[in-house]
């Protein structure tokens, strides 16, 4: 009784649509329920019957406002094994989803070389990759090039870099990265309604990297306000890389690495520098 099944006038279709729908999220373990066909809101509501119901999983994935097919493909990627499971394998997954097109093309020119890097990550890929010759090969690769970025971006590329080499713009990657890191939310939520402990570590450490753009290596420093990429690499570089090496480092030897106004404010928050208070107002003048 909607007003698109009214212009679409073929009913037939519609429902065959529907029962094909309705089958698929069944076989996705999204919903469930004793009876598959089509039966029109106002027979539902007359019978006073509830036909299907969501699992807990097709319920989650709902409140994500995920595509089911984005989680489906989710969920088959996260059942793979003999994979060799790393940032990247998350990052590529949540890559080659609806959510993230468009995807930056990989020029005719770019083709061999893209093809190589495929070769290179093959076993960190938790997808099956797709034969050269399938019509959806170009797709794949295409998500896999912008899965690169994502890579780049979190092993310390700046955005300089970036634009040169994948014409990719920063507030272009600023959005993709706000969705990436959605998406590897609604990927720590799957796992642990599928009892996959095992990835939550590692989905909580990919997010990290991807925020701020850093090796791991660095995550350690990022946990001082203040520190971001470009000062914890300097930090890094300087042989300061815990926290402890924070503590132990002079506000002097800081102060030459990050600045005054920085080093200081890393060691009041390490309760290594007393906050100066300012002397209370003279209330004389409040006295008349």
């Amino acid at each position: 009784e909607t007003f698109w099944a009214f212009q679409f006038e073929d009913f037939d279709r519609i429902k065959d649509m529907i029962n094909r729908t309705l089958a698929m999220l069944r076989d996705w373990g999204f919903i469930e329920g004793s009876n598959s066909d089509f039966v029109s809101a106002f027979d539902v509501k007359n019978t006073e019957r509830e036909v299907l119901k969501t699992t807990l999983l097709g319920r989650r994935v709902a409140e994500l406002y995920l595509d089911p097919l984005t989680a489906h493909r989710i969920i088959v990627c996260l059942g793979k094994k003999n994979r060799k499971l790393t940032e990247f394998s998350m990052v590529q997954m949540c890559t080659h989803t609806l959510e993230l097109r468009p995807y930056l093309r990989v020029k005719v020119k770019e083709f061999e070389d893209f093809e190589a890097r495929v070769a290179e990550f093959e076993h960190e890929i938790l997808e099956d990759i797709p034969n050269v010759y399938d019509e959806d090969y170009d797709e794949f690769l295409n998500s896999f090039k912008t899965s690169l970025v994502f890579y780049e971006w979190m092993n310390e590329a700046d955005d300089e870099f970036l634009f040169e080499k994948y014409s990719i713009r920063p507030g272009e990657l600023r959005s993709k990265l706000l969705i990436l890191d959605w998406l590897l939310y609604a990927v720590h939520e799957i796992a642990k309604i599928l009892k996959m402990k095992g990835y939550l570590n590692l989905i909580n450490k990919t997010r990290l990297r991807l925020k701020y753009g850093v090796k791991p290596e660095l995550l350690n420093l990022l946990r001082l306000d203040g520190i971001g990429r470009v000062r914890a690499r300097k930090l890094y570089n300087n042989n300061i890389r815990t926290i402890g090496d924070v503590r132990r480092a002079s506000v002097g030897l800081l102060s030459k690495i990050v600045g005054q106004k920085v080093a200081e404010n890393v060691k009041k928050q390490l309760n290594q520098l007393k906050v100066e208070r300012k002397p209370a107002e003279n209330l004389d003048l409040f006295k008349k």
